[in-house]
């Protein structure tokens, strides 16, 4: 036992050390876009809970679309940890994830072992027969859904989520078709319209044109629609209409929890705005 605990704190020490040296040695920076996906897909995570609370999406639905999201977040997380900041970047503030990882990993590997710690648990057979979610199951899944919306295809909810699907697979075409065949069905949805406004503002690499419109819709839909409030900001920030830029991050600010990420993220981009606007009247 007492083997088992040396080596056991040995390895926790050495792998918050791994994680801890990057942040030191080199600012990894998300770029906006990315973190600003990280935050709406866990806004739509949350919204799927609704949904399905509210009855409006059934339980396999609910399960297909929080495969896709997770598979996203795990492709925007991966993507941010691959970016690395330009030359002359402003460095990232590395002190609070650097003491989150330096004390909470440690502190939640103790706290998981003394909840699961059994044989059982550590045991590698059995790990091994834990299935494991592949590309290919993916896949089949989103296939699966087509198929399903082949044979019932005025299901707007449905059509949303394989839009989705092809968009986070790539399959830009795809998503595309989908997409307007979910806003025929239910055009007066403001989740499913700033979707396909996020969605448009990416295939384009710009909010302007069709993507401002539909994010104007949304929140003509619903005025505290987060992920509406934060494509806005944006859209404006990007036409350089900063002080506009900074009424739509405050407004959402308002509606998130004030500790959260998502509070975090708005405030940061409101200083933005800000210092922006600030240099564009000298």
């Amino acid at each position: 036992m007492m083997t088992f605990l040396t080596i056991a704190i040995g390895m926790i020490a050495i792998a918050t050390i791994l994680l801890v040296l990057p942040l030191r040695k080199k600012t990894v920076a998300a770029t906006g876009e990315q973190e600003e996906n990280i935050i709406i897909l866990r806004d739509q995570l949350s919204q799927l809970d609704v949904d399905f609370a509210e009855g409006r999406i059934a339980a396999d639905q609910l399960q297909d679309a929080q495969r896709d999201i997770e598979k996203r977040l795990l492709l925007e997380e991966r993507a941010i940890a691959a970016d690395q900041a330009p030359v002359g970047a402003k460095p990232k503030r590395i002190l609070f994830p650097a003491l989150l990882i330096g004390i909470g990993v440690p502190v939640c590997t103790v706290a998981l072992y003394l909840w699961i710690g059994n044989p059982v648990a550590t045991d590698p057979l059995a790990q091994s027969q834990q299935p494991a979610l592949t590309q290919q199951d993916i896949q089949n899944m989103v296939e699966q859904l087509a198929t399903r919306l082949e044979k019932d295809p005025n299901n707007p909810e449905g059509w949303q989520m394989l839009a989705r699907s092809y968009a986070a697979m790539q399959r830009f075409p795809e998503a595309a078709k989908a997409y307007k065949k979910a806003m025929e069905l239910n055009p007066n949805n403001a989740q499913l319209t700033i979707d396909y406004a996020d969605f448009l503002a990416y295939q384009n690499q710009s909010a302007k044109g069709e993507p401002m419109r539909l994010i104007l819709r949304a929140l003509e839909l619903d005025p505290s629609n987060i992920k509406a409030l934060a494509l806005a900001g944006t859209a404006y920030y990007e036409e350089g209409q900063f002080d506009k830029a900074e009424q739509y991050w405050a407004r959402g600010l308002k509606l998130v929890p004030p500790d959260g990420e998502v509070a975090k993220a708005f405030t940061d981009n409101i200083a933005d705005a800000r210092q922006a606007a600030s240099a564009k009247k000298k």
